[in-house]
């Protein structure tokens, strides 16, 4: 019986935790900034999944704007906030974006999780918690 009770009382632990996203891509001139509430990405090349990790500083609730841009390929973007992933958004070769979408509270951390669906080439993005 005491097994029984040690067991429901992991359970839960294991069923509320976190996800925990990481870092792994093969790029050429990969310039990224970080900046707590906002972040950056610039590229020659990129294949792989990149992740940002920000956190809404300033009071009040937002969304997240965006920009970006991609000479050719495709990139997915998903945010990881209040233990919910999302689409972002997608960009392909050619296009350009700028937007806004989400929604963030005051104190949140937000993961960004870039990830290039086919090599991409020359690409910009930006996100801003503000």
């Amino acid at each position: 019986m005491r097994k029984l009770i040690t067991l429901f009382g992991i359970a839960p632990l294991l069923l509320s935790g976190c996800k925990v996203y990481s870092s792994k891509y093969k790029a050429l001139l990969l310039v990224t900034t970080n900046n707590g509430n906002s972040a950056t990405m610039s590229f020659e090349e990129f294949e792989g999944t990149y992740v940002f990790k920000l956190k809404k500083q300033n009071k009040g609730e937002s969304d997240i704007k965006f920009a970006a841009s991609l000479e050719s390929g495709k990139i997915n973007v998903e945010y990881y906030a209040f233990n919910n992933e999302s689409n972002l958004f997608t960009i392909s070769g050619g296009e350009t974006l700028n937007d806004h979408s989400g929604y963030i509270e005051h104190g949140y951390k937000v993961s960004i999780i870039v990830t290039a669906e086919e090599k991409a080439i020359n690409g910009h993005l930006t996100f801003n918690l503000d």
